[in-house]
């Protein structure tokens, strides 16, 4: 599964890009509270 797929899948479910960090994208769940952590490589 490439970057754009799982990124894809993620908004789809509700996530959406908080901020970058370096090659490090995170994005937040607004109802769940929680942060996901992905690499772009």
């Amino acid at each position: 599964m490439t970057f754009r797929e799982l990124e894809k899948l993620l908004v789809s479910n509700g996530w959406y890009h908080h901020h970058t960090n370096g090659s490090h994208y995170i994005y937040k769940h607004s109802r769940l509270r929680r942060k996901y952590t992905g690499a772009k490589s």
